[in-house]
């Protein structure tokens, strides 16, 4: 970790207890799981300022991180485009506070640049976020990183099993270059989840030549609940939370 990362969060870690060490530590942990380094620092700083401390951040997203482990990490699947036969591939990789798994546990649970974005949905994990010196303290819906993976893993098998559904253009009968679209969780067998009605997820797109065959993989990016009861969405431009039901 770099002295100037460390500056950005040393005073108030020291404030909290923690050990310059045990910061070094933490950032150590947070790169080795696939935060970028030169943005370790903003990330622990961005996270303790909303409620997050680097020992849970680090506790926290080390668990997720496990259980998505035993997820598949590529799914392939072949789809019928206008009468022809085409190879798609769904991918899930752990990424980093910019895209995949980790972006949307910083951003979606813990609410890393909350701030920046015009809105942020939260996944509702009994967890307290503070904006402005005053804690939201959301649902306890999801009660682990366990659960939160099973219905990650849930929601990639429903539009796994509806290629057609998620993956076509309904206008124009071709593949979707942008994905960024809705799960419904009463879709979702045997993952109850109270106060979440509706999921979205986002892919970034791109075609690739793999042994002389064109390939059209649809990489993770995003995974939030905008819809139910249970739902809480910040809006930093009034700097007011929402409920979604």
């Amino acid at each position: 970790m770099k002295e100037e990362s460390v500056g950005t969060v040393v005073k108030y870690e020291a404030e909290h207890g923690i050990t310059i060490k045990a910061l070094r530590r933490y950032a150590d942990d947070l790169v080795e799981m696939g935060v970028s380094r030169n943005q370790v620092g903003h990330v622990i700083e961005e996270t303790a300022k909303h409620g997050t401390p680097a020992s849970s951040l680090v506790q926290g997203l080390g668990m997720f991180l496990e259980s998505a482990e035993n997820l598949k990490k590529e799914i392939t699947l072949t789809v019928n485009v206008n009468g022809e036969l085409k190879t798609i591939k769904i991918v899930i990789k752990s990424g980093n506070e910019r895209g995949g798994l980790i972006h949307w546990w910083l951003m979606h649970v813990v609410g890393y640049e909350m701030e920046k974005k015009p809105v942020t949905d939260f996944w509702p994990m009994g967890q307290r976020i503070v904006v402005d010196g005053e804690a939201k303290q959301l649902p306890n819906v999801i009660k682990s990183p366990d659960e939160l993976a099973e219905i990650l893993e849930k929601s990639i098998q429903e539009i796994a099993k509806n290629p057609e559904e998620y993956f076509i253009n309904q206008r124009t009968g071709n593949l979707r270059r942008a994905f960024n679209d809705i799960v419904k969780t009463s879709d979702l067998k045997g993952v109850p989840i109270e106060g979440i009605d509706s999921i979205k997820v986002a892919f970034s797109f791109k075609e690739e030549t793999i042994d002389n065959k064109m390939i059209y993989t649809y990489s993770l990016e995003s995974f939030y609940p905008v819809e139910g009861s249970s739902v809480w969405e910040y809006r930093s431009a009034l700097k007011e939370w929402v409920v979604k039901g």
